[in-house]
């Protein structure tokens, strides 16, 4: 049966790194994220899209020096910031230690730290274009699933 979610939340997993002298390891935190909508995806691809081909020039004959563009031009802007904290609605954060309660000023803490900015916008992206399917796939992220015996 299909069902269309007004609210268009998605809890989607977030890996951050957390440092350590051994090379760190990785915390998931379960975000939940209102998705964006395609057209807003689409527009923001597309801008950064031209600022690649804006930097892009006949020189760029190597797959690193592309890579080195490509990087440059997904810089962080103000406004994406601001689009992070206005689509996170919470999250499940156990793997914390000492537990970071959701809050606003908690998020805009954490986006200060480009360890945290990057895989939250990463996150924000991969939910809108695939979230509304995980959750219409049986078990944790929608339906219950089948009981196997």
């Amino acid at each position: 049966m299909f069902k269309f979610a007004d609210m268009n939340i998605v809890v989607w997993p977030v890996e951050f790194r957390q440092p350590g002298l051994d090379g760190g390891d990785t915390a998931t935190v379960h975000v939940h994220f209102k998705l964006l909508p395609r057209e807003v995806l689409n527009a923001r691809d597309l801008a950064v899209a031209k600022r690649l081909a804006a930097r892009v020039d006949t020189d760029a004959s190597s797959i690193g020096q592309l890579m080195e563009m490509a990087e440059a031009v997904i810089e962080r802007r103000p406004e994406d910031e601001q689009l992070i904290v206005d689509h996170i609605t919470g999250w499940n954060a156990d793997d914390f230690e000492g537990r970071v309660e959701f809050s606003v000023e908690n998020l805009r803490a954490l986006l200060q730290y480009d360890v945290y900015y990057t895989p939250l916008m990463a996150g924000l992206h991969e939910a809108s274009r695939h979230g509304p399917l995980k959750n219409s796939l049986p078990g944790p992220g929608g339906m219950p699933a089948r009981v196997q015996g």
